[in-house]
């Protein structure tokens, strides 16, 4: 019950305090000692609110799926040579009410295809519909504990934005999962500089407008991790080195973001002003472009 609880809290959280529409698109590369290991692009468009739209002629609200946050990413450089991966990932919102969601995955792994479709409900176990994996033969099983604290991964994404645009708290502890991996995640908040981010040249802003820089840490646990079985062989030793930059290792992962948010006069204007991604042998740097 106190997992429900949890869960509850966290969707009511996301639906509570308007903020108004929430842009973001950009493209980020990142860097560890000053080569390129990944890049990714971020592509999210997160309405107003979660509320039922207008009435069709049958009298009931249309509840069509929606893509509220895309991720394109591939692994470049040194990384490549050992994990030759890209895939498009999305949080995909089900209902009219926004209590229902998916996570959605199509990429290529080393040249193999991968496919997941995976449906998030506050009230039932997520229900795994798509899985196509190269190193796993069938996904991990959800089980019985899980009801009540386990989530669509790319929603502690969004609880991040929807924070920065409302200047409250980040922090979040919940366990992510992605069909082939269930993780905990946790999110922390993070005290930065604030630079002034003016709002020149955006047609859409209030004359005037200055934005702030507002910091969340998202921490990706190892302690606990859960993994479909199947996986790969053990890497050689000097694989094994620059697979450390892999997000799931042997350690935790720990990504810092710093958000600077531009308010308009319908919603908020989001960019990403600085992600460090902390890993055994040294931190990556997103190289943000603008």
């Amino acid at each position: 019950m106190k997992h429900v609880g949890t869960l509850l809290a966290l969707l009511l959280w996301s639906q509570s305090s308007w903020a108004g529409p929430i842009e973001l698109r950009q493209l980020v590369e990142f860097k560890w000692r000053g080569l390129s290991v990944a890049t990714m692009n971020f592509a999210v468009s997160i309405p107003a609110e979660d509320a039922p739209s207008a009435l069709n002629d049958a009298n009931e609200a249309p509840s069509e799926p929606s893509v509220l946050i895309e991720l394109v990413g591939q692994t470049t450089g040194p990384l490549r040579w050992l994990q030759d991966y890209q895939a498009t990932v999305r949080y995909v919102q089900m209902d009219s009410q926004g209590l229902v969601n998916a996570f959605t995955l199509v990429g290529t792994d080393n040249g193999q295809p991968e496919r997941r479709h995976i449906v998030f409900d506050a009230n039932r176990l997520p229900e795994v519909q798509l899985f196509d994996d190269s190193t796993a033969s069938q996904a991990l099983a959800p089980q019985a504990d899980w009801l009540g604290n386990t989530i669509n991964p790319l929603g502690v994404f969004k609880k991040m934005l929807l924070a920065a645009a409302r200047q409250e708290s980040c922090e979040a502890d919940v366990w992510g999962y992605d069909g082939k991996r269930r993780y905990r995640l946790t999110l922390r908040d993070v005290t930065v500089a604030q630079r002034l981010t003016h709002a020149s040249g955006a047609a859409a802003l209030q004359a005037g407008v200055t934005g702030y820089a507002y910091g969340c840490e998202l921490t990706m646990h190892s302690q606990g991790r859960q993994s479909a079985t199947g996986q790969a062989a053990k890497p050689s030793f000097m694989a094994s080195k620059i697979a450390a930059l892999w997000p799931f290792g042997d350690s935790d992962r720990r990504l810092l973001f710093v958000i600077d948010v531009l308010p308009t006069a319908s919603g908020h204007l989001a960019e990403i002003g600085e992600i460090q991604i902390r890993t055994p042998i040294g931190s990556i740097e997103g190289a943000v472009s603008r």
